[in-house]
């Protein structure tokens, strides 16, 4: 029984460990005014009725153009819109074929601290990235994040963002 009990304690442990670090990053307030957008688009399957904005602070803009990993301090900030949809529930497209946003679903963060990811298991640890989501209205949203790690575990080679190309890009000012 009392072996019952440790186990659970240590879980719980664990369990806490990794949701104190998502509550740690906060939404920036006035991205929109202060980040630069550096992309937007549609998301990919299996997110194919979802549009996105990406946002970047200016450290991860500066350190960008060296083409390695983003400084400490870098923050990107991703507006995920439900797309709008037609009559049979299919996304409704504009004159380039891109799908219309149509209302914010959430605002994911990524922060890059010195030591942020240590919470999580080296199999899906984002190095020094911490993510985050919020809802519409900036409140934090309490989840699981580690399918969130493991999908961008896979883009270590790109610091783990998805539209990395597009941030170097803005950096270079091309």
């Amino acid at each position: 029984m009392g072996r019952i009990y440790a186990t659970a304690a240590v879980l719980g442990l664990l369990a806490s460990a990794a949701w104190a670090a998502p509550q740690d990053v906060k939404l920036p307030e006035n991205w929109r005014e202060t980040f630069v957008k550096y992309w937007e688009g549609d998301r990919a399957p299996p997110n194919d009725t979802q549009t996105g904005v990406a946002w970047a602070n200016r450290v991860a803009l500066e350190s960008a153009k060296g083409g390695g990993p983003l400084a400490y301090g870098s923050m990107i900030v991703f507006e995920v819109y439900k797309a709008k949809l037609d009559a049979e529930g299919k996304p409704v497209l504009d004159e380039q074929g891109r799908r219309i946003p149509d209302t914010l679903a959430l605002v994911a963060v990524m922060e890059k601290r010195e030591g942020a990811g240590a919470a999580w298991p080296e199999e899906i640890r984002n190095g020094d990235w911490e993510m985050a989501a919020f809802t519409p209205q900036g409140t934090f949203i309490e989840r699981d994040y580690a399918p969130c790690l493991e999908c961008h575990k896979p883009l270590e080679d790109q610091d783990y963002i998805f539209t990395r190309s597009f941030l170097d890009e803005a950096a270079s000012g091309r």
